[in-house]
């Protein structure tokens, strides 16, 4: 028995609280980035100095660039208050971009005093210009009830926005969102079809909602190719999740030969960034699941990590199988598994924490609308 991520939480944050990767920094920091990159000349005292003239003219664009270079520490010091000032100078202005930002500086503290309520203020500002971003922002505070009262049916009417505007990370939730039923009618196909839309821009979540959607027949009939094909996508572009279920597949021999190393690859690639299913998923193959040749100092050092991981588990190693597992071991095996456990659990944080108030078998994709691209 393998343990699929398909989670008791519907929301997780990644790397971030607000918005924040999932786990990634993709579609949002991209789209920043691409509308306003930092200047090479900040590395010239000459245009750093005409820069900062502009920005204090009002030039919004340089207002952001500047913002963004002490956020980053680019050409400049470090300062996140000042990058505050210079990205608040920019959304007084009505630069939906500067005022999503300054919404997420009030979430997270950063140069600004948090400030939740605010947070919703400057996003409900830039959401209402059209901006996708915000809109995704402004969706995740109702659905989670911060800085406003909980409002499903708000929060997926601004997700639906954002997700007609083509923004991956609101496809990717509103197809959640049907999928539960939470804030809309439920409806399988139609969120088989918003997870299409964003995997057709090769966007991670999507492709490995779509893997799990295939997998266990929401929406669509049962398929382990497909299911198989999408997870090694969204594999392939380092989806932790995708990198697990991808492995259960060669561990069962599901529309693939079985192969355990192959299986115990992708686990260990998942479990490099935290993911506790990997965690429970190894303990059981190296302590002799499958005919796989035991090692029960691996197993026993897999296990510890399991049974501390925040992630939502199905079937964490047991109390027994804890015991077991030391009985088969030396004092000296057990104190090394136990500072290696240790060793690891501070290296390796989980790109995924669970919020327990919501859903059962779907997980909202939590993503950074900041653009400064800083976990």
């Amino acid at each position: 028995m393998r343990y699929p991520i398909i989670v008791k939480a519907l929301l997780l944050t990644v790397s971030r609280s607000i918005a924040a990767t999932t786990l990634l920094l993709l579609a949002p920091a991209l789209i920043a980035a691409q509308e306003l990159p930092l200047s090479a000349s900040l590395h010239t005292d000459l245009k750093t100095e005409r820069m900062f003239s502009r920005a204090e003219a009002g030039y919004v664009d340089d207002q952001i660039k500047l913002a963004r270079a002490f956020q980053l520490g680019t050409g400049v010091g470090r300062d996140p208050a000042e990058a505050a000032r210079w990205f608040l100078k920019a959304a007084n202005f009505g630069s939906p971009m500067a005022q999503t930002e300054i919404g997420y500086l009030y979430m997270r503290g950063e140069g600004l005093s948090r400030d939740e309520q605010q947070a919703f203020k400057w996003f409900q500002r830039a959401a209402a210009a059209d901006y996708a971003p915000a809109q995704y922002d402004l969706a995740y505070l109702l659905l989670s009830g911060q800085g406003t009262g909980r409002d499903f049916p708000a929060g997926a009417t601004w997700l639906a926005q954002a997700a007609h505007q083509g923004f991956a990370p609101a496809q990717v939730n509103l197809a959640v969102l049907y999928s539960r039923g939470i804030g809309v009618e439920r409806n399988e196909a139609e969120a088989h079809r918003w997870c299409q839309e964003a995997a057709k821009q090769h966007f991670a979540p999507g492709e490995f909602s779509l893997g799990l959607m295939y997998e266990s027949g929401i929406g669509v009939v049962k398929d382990a190719s497909q299911a198989l094909r999408w997870y090694r996508k969204a594999a392939e572009q380092g989806d932790s999740r995708a990198e697990n279920n991808l492995a259960g597949l060669y561990e069962e021999g599901a529309a693939v030969p079985q192969d355990l190393e192959e299986a115990v690859k992708w686990y260990k690639l998942a479990a490099e960034q935290g993911n506790g299913n990997s965690y429970i998923n190894l303990a059981r193959l190296y302590a002799g699941a499958r005919g796989y040749k035991p090692d029960y100092s691996l197993a026993y050092f897999w296990s510890l990590l399991a049974q501390r991981s925040p992630w939502p588990v199905f079937t964490g190693p047991s109390q027994r199988l804890i015991e077991l597992l030391r009985s088969r071991l030396s004092t000296e095996q057990l104190t090394s598994a136990e500072a290696q456990a240790e060793d690891w659990a501070d290296k390796h944080a989980p790109n995924a924490a669970p919020l327990d108030d919501l859903g059962e078998t779907w997980s909202l994709v939590v993503l950074p609308t900041s653009s400064s691209g800083q976990p």
